[in-house]
């Protein structure tokens, strides 16, 4: 597996540390909330989860070489996530080393970039709205889990 692939395969875990850590939080809430959401738009929970935690990936990835990680790389990416160009996000798709799962939510999600129809954007402009605000509860408990440490 060459480097492309590793940092991929790293930017996957983080993502899956985001979105367990934030399930985790005020006792499951904003999961049990965010779960209500999806439905209200016609997504199972278990999809829409799957394509913010490909939202993340696809952010960190773009942050990856320019974070030292931890909070700093997670509020660079949630930032990212409001100020890029949907496109460009996907410029980090390695062309190996993603499983099978992950390329088809990627497809699905460079499907709803590349739609003209209301509702795609919509439900687009949704998910991204989920994954800047699973990544901004993380930041925001790392960094008072360190206040409370200092």
């Amino acid at each position: 597996m060459d480097a492309k692939d590793d940092g991929w395969g790293e930017c996957v875990r983080i993502a899956d540390v985001v979105i367990g850590r934030e399930r985790g939080l005020a006792d499951g809430r904003y999961f049990r909330e965010r779960s209500a959401r999806y439905g209200t738009w016609g997504i199972p929970p278990v999809t829409g989860d799957a394509l913010v935690r490909i939202l993340i990936v696809l952010a960190v990835r773009q942050q990856q070489s320019s974070s030292y990680g931890g909070g700093p790389l997670l509020v660079e990416a949630e930032r990212r996530l409001g100020e890029y160009r949907l496109h460009e996000l996907f410029a980090g798709v390695p062309t190996t080393g993603v499983d099978s799962a992950d390329r088809v939510r990627v497809d699905a999600l460079r499907l709803l970039v590349y739609s003209v129809t209301g509702q795609s954007v919509i439900t687009l402009e949704r998910l991204l709205l989920e994954a800047q605000q699973v990544l901004r509860r993380v930041v925001i408990e790392l960094f008072r889990t360190e206040d409370a440490g200092s």
